[in-house]
């Protein structure tokens, strides 16, 4: 399949069980990934810990200055 130039994600730890899911992702083509984060109640470093994490995973499908995270709670981030 191919995906537009840009993916959000809501909602997806990227967990270890979930490699069958990057392999796919890895045939399309995009620019740009959204990624949601849960922030309230957790650390500074919990969240830049989660973060680094989910580069990690994702680095092999765009390069780090084209990730973006946003917190899942913010008003209107399902709109799009």
């Amino acid at each position: 399949p191919r995906f537009k130039n840009t993916i959000v994600i809501y909602g997806w730890s990227i967990g270890e069980e979930d490699e069958h899911i990057i392999r796919q992702l890895k045939r399309s083509s995009f620019s740009k990934v959204a990624v949601s984060i849960v922030p309230k109640g957790r650390s500074e470093q919990s969240i830049s810990e989660e973060q680094e994490y989910i580069t990690g995973k994702l680095s092999n499908l765009v390069s780090e200055e084209k990730i973006y995270f946003f917190d899942a709670d913010s008003k209107g981030c399902w709109c799009h």
